[in-house]
């Protein structure tokens, strides 16, 4: 078997662990995607997307796995795609699947002998993926923080405006503001479907949480107002702003709360920002 035939191999295993779960992460997409990129020549029309729908049969990938090496370095991949999020029993399973068909040790004896197996656990092939999806994951997030700076600093130039008697008008212009901020970060998650029940109780104290910390903020800018003029009149600006940022972090955290992303929403998300950044390219 070539090194790309082994690749690919190995590729299809992941996804087969993956698609018995709805909750694809980041990093697993981002590992996903490195190692199809890595596969030389790169095999015409496959992509991660595709891959992911694609049924797959685990034992036919198994067998075509001989070399104990390999088949070692192939399970501590599996195990260690697989525990990047939560396992689930099916993906438990499906190691357990592996480990069998491989005739490997089990876990605890599998740790004993982590030092002679140390260079396959380090070895590039897990790393790259890794470093890749971190990268991935910040440039994501990166993203998202100025889109949520950009509505704050719209909020705040509404709440900086010298408009005597519209108060409600203000608050109101701003609430829209927000609405639009959340409806844009839910759409650049790719709208993901299922709730996790912490993650929202998190999301209901945090805009809570919110109001409170934009008062404080309103309270601060105003007593310091008290003693340096003209000051005082940022106030609503500052609240306002605080307000906005906040409102937007609790949201985007709201996403990346464990278990929050399906296989389908985040495919559709980052093939979305993928095609986005080739036609910014292509404009510049």
């Amino acid at each position: 078997m070539t090194v790309s035939q082994s690749s690919l191999t190995v590729l299809r295993i992941l996804v087969c662990i993956a698609q018995v779960s709805n909750d694809l992460q980041p990093l697993q997409y981002a590992m996903l995607a490195q190692i199809l990129q890595q596969i030389s020549p790169h095999p015409e029309g496959l992509t991660v997307e595709r891959l992911l729908v694609e049924k797959i049969s685990l034992s036919p990938l198994l067998e075509e796995i001989q070399n104990r090496d390999t088949q070692i370095e192939v399970y501590n991949t599996a195990c260690s795609f697989a525990h990047i999020a939560r396992i689930t029993p099916k993906q438990q399973r499906l190691l357990e699947q592996i480990r069998t068909t491989f005739q490997l040790p089990s876990v605890s004896a599998l740790q004993e002998n982590a030092d002679a197996d140390r260079e396959l656990l380090t070895d590039s092939f897990l790393l790259k993926p890794a470093v890749t999806g971190i990268r991935i994951i910040i440039h994501y997030n990166r993203k998202i923080r100025n889109l949520i700076l950009d509505y704050a600093i719209g909020a705040a130039i509404i709440g900086a405006i010298p408009i005597s008697g519209f108060l409600i008008l203000q608050l109101l212009a701003t609430s829209v503001l927000i609405g639009k901020m959340v409806w844009d970060i839910d759409a650049m998650w790719g709208f993901p479907k299922g709730w996790d029940f912490l993650a929202t109780v998190g999301k209901f104290f945090g805009s809570l949480g919110a109001l409170a910390i934009a008062f404080m903020s309103w309270l601060t800018v105003f007593c310091i107002g008290l003693i340096i003029p003209y000051v005082g009149r940022l106030a609503l600006a500052a609240a306002l702003f605080t307000l906005t940022w906040v409102v937007g972090q609790i949201n985007n955290q709201y996403h990346i709360s464990s278990y929050r992303l399906d296989t389908a929403a985040l495919s559709k998300a980052l093939h979305r920002s993928a095609k986005q950044r080739k036609r910014h390219w292509r404009a510049r």
